[in-house]
């Protein structure tokens, strides 16, 4: 079954002085598939996480995010996103 996936998040949190950014992904039923602490917010996190998530589960048929433009470039920069909605 293709299912809608959210990252729905990028929370800012502080650890040890260092700001850490909380990425999550949130299925079509609200139901939380995994989080991703990062140093960074960058085009590399994000393909990271896309990657981490498409080792447990199966490719989406859309991706809804907040728009940010790494979330873009790591659906671009990874064939297996290749026909996915991005909303």
């Amino acid at each position: 079954m293709r299912s809608k996936l959210a990252p729905s998040g990028r929370d800012a949190r502080g650890r040890g002085g260092v700001t850490h950014w909380l990425w999550r992904a949130v299925d079509e039923h609200g139901t939380v598939l995994d989080v991703f602490l990062q140093r960074h917010r960058d085009t590399s996190a994000a393909t990271s996480f896309f990657q981490r998530l498409a080792g447990e589960y199966d490719v989406p048929e859309t991706i809804c995010t907040d728009k940010l433009a790494r979330y873009g470039a790591a659906i671009r920069e990874l064939p297996l996103l290749d026909d996915i909605d991005h909303r």
